[in-house]
């Protein structure tokens, strides 16, 4: 009670730090190129404050984000190398969340070669092209697969040979 009043103050007493997680990239998974890293951060309590949302690669230089979302860019780091991402975000009365997440770098290409027709073999007609594509980091994702020949995209018919090897056939 204030002075003489019989009227109440309530209040919510905040300790809890928000919660920060990363959207992008997966926790475990591989990364290549330009990714757009995103942290999610909540406060069920006094909220977060956005302006906040950060990240870092070494846990001491933080990068501000923009809405959770950052750009950074996989070729600064060797291939199969695993990195560790750090986010952090404060709630709107200064508690400090921190999060992190794991990712292993592959910007290495895979390695494609076509198994048929035979290299300078002579071709005419319909002719069934047969390829297979290694990645030996992160292994080759079938739905990810394509191939253009003389200009024209085809989808083709993949089938998995092996832990990093996929095989394809193009009609």
């Amino acid at each position: 009670y204030l002075g003489n009043s019989t009227s109440q103050i309530v209040f919510t007493l905040d300790r809890n730090p928000p919660l920060v997680a990363f959207a992008v990239p997966q926790e475990g998974g591989y990364s290549f190129g330009a990714v757009n890293v995103t942290v999610q951060a909540t406060d069920t309590a006094s909220g977060t404050n956005a302006s906040t949302v950060e990240y870092s690669l070494d846990n001491s230089t933080w990068l501000n984000m923009t809405a959770g979302v950052a750009r950074w860019n996989t070729s600064s780091h060797p291939n199969n190398a695993t990195v560790i991402l750090y986010g952090r975000a404060r709630d709107f009365v200064n508690n400090t969340g921190y999060g992190r997440t794991n990712t292993t770098v592959d910007n290495e290409l895979p390695q494609i070669s076509v198994t048929s027709p035979q290299n300078g073999s002579g071709i005419s007609g319909i002719v069934q092209f047969s390829m297979q594509a290694r990645d030996i980091y992160s292994n080759v994702d079938q739905g990810r697969v394509s191939v253009t020949l003389a200009g024209q995209a085809s989808l083709p018919q993949c089938s998995s040979q092996g832990n990093a090897t996929v095989g394809c056939t193009v009609l």
